[in-house]
């Protein structure tokens, strides 16, 4: 019996342990969507291995030890959250690559706001241009599906970012609680498209639409947030070269994993949302 082989599958792009076909068939199935997985030492479509050798290096890589990032991190966790600025911060809602999320209360607006702050202290002129380029991506839309954007600054050497707060569950969570029925899902996509629409129109690529980007309000209504890759579809190119990989492996446009960048426009957003309404109707 042949050995399986691990890659990322072309059809579902899982990485999985995928069986050879019968003899003679340059035929690799993935177990979770059948798809035919060609051989790679077979002529086969140059794109698709491109791709998924991209995606593979991506879902085996694992963050390095030495990021600087991770001290400031384990610092400010095991202390008070305390304050930032005028912002009395209350919980830490989530903690990414680039910066973290905190509920915070912000006494000029007597009320309770998302505060994303970037890890890194005192940062350099390019760093501060990609962190804040968010904020200046979310304050051009006005749409009821899209969190707003309130305020940003620099504080104590951190810049920060506030965000309208949205008490809800991200989408990956509501799927997993919820049987979605298609006209709940269809519902769901309808208003995120009508959001992304909206963002297009106004010049705004997403370039990392995923379900954990997508918040399900109390009132079971979809908020597209996150906004730390998006990019002007006018400018702003130069701050993402051709070969730079950005986004989410599993959502991406074939030209983001392949790293064509200068490729990458609307129709790379509408493949994200696809692929989303692909697994909450699965």
């Amino acid at each position: 019996m042949s050995a399986s082989v691990r890659m990322v599958c072309g059809g579902c792009l899982r990485s999985v342990e995928v069986l050879p076909g019968p003899a003679g068939n340059t035929c690799n199935v993935c177990p979770y969507c059948n798809y035919c997985n060609r051989d790679t030492n077979s002529r086969q479509d140059e794109t698709q291995t491109g791709m998924t050798k991209a995606l593979g290096e991506m879902l085996q890589a694992e963050p390095s030890a030495s990021d600087s990032s991770l001290g400031w991190t384990e610092t400010w966790n095991r202390g008070s959250l305390g304050s930032l600025g005028r912002f009395q911060l209350r919980e830490r809602l989530g903690d990414g690559g680039f910066g973290q999320v905190f509920l915070a209360f912000d006494p000029r607006l007597d009320r309770d706001v998302a505060l994303k702050v970037l890890k890194q202290p005192d940062p350099n002129e390019r760093v501060m241009e990609r962190f804040f380029r968010e904020a200046r991506a979310a304050a051009r839309l006005d749409h009821p599906n899209i969190v707003a954007v309130h305020d940003a600054g620099f504080n104590n050497g951190r810049c920060w970012v506030a965000f309208h707060f949205v008490s809800g569950r991200p989408l990956n969570w509501y799927r997993d609680q919820h049987r979605l029925d298609p006209p709940t899902a269809a519902r769901i996509l309808r208003d995120l498209a009508n959001a992304v629409d909206h963002a297009h129109r106004q010049g705004v690529l997403h370039r990392d639409i995923k379900p954990a980007n997508v918040l399900i309000d109390d009132l079971g209504r979809p908020r597209l947030i996150d906004f730390g890759l998006a990019r002007r579809s006018d400018r702003d190119s130069s701050l993402t070269l051709d070969g730079a990989v950005v986004g989410t492996p599993a959502y991406m446009s074939p030209e983001q994993a392949l790293g064509f960048s200068s490729q990458v426009d609307e129709r790379s957003d509408v493949f994200s949302l696809g692929v989303i309404f692909y697994e909450i109707l699965s």
